[in-house]
C-alpha cells in the first residue's frame, strides 16, 4: 500500500495541464496526505501542460526538462 512506503515520493506537474491541473493536485495534496509514511515532494512546472511539454493536453516531456525531472529524482534518494 502506498500508505505504508517509506521510501521518497516525488511529483511533477505543470502548470498549464487540463488533464490533471497542476495547482488543484498541489491543494489535493495539502489536503489528503496526511497518512502517508512519506509525504511527497511536489514540483510545480511553471509554463508546461500535460506530461510536461508546452501543450496543455499532451506530452511527451519536453527535452528541456528531461535531465532537470532525473536530477530531481536521484536527489530524492
Amino acid at each position: 500500500k502506498l500508505s505504508k512506503f517509506k521510501g521518497p515520493i516525488t511529483y511533477f506537474n505543470g502548470t498549464l495541464d487540463i488533464q490533471a491541473p497542476g495547482r488543484r493536485q498541489l491543494d489535493y495534496l495539502k489536503n489528503y496526505t496526511q497518512g502517508l509514511a512519506t509525504l511527497p515532494k511536489f514540483n510545480l512546472i511553471e509554463g508546461k501542460g500535460h506530461l510536461l511539454s508546452d501543450h496543455p493536453e499532451y506530452g511527451p516531456i519536453d527535452l528541456d526538462l528531461k535531465e532537470d525531472v532525473i536530477k530531481a529524482i536521484l536527489k530524492s534518494f
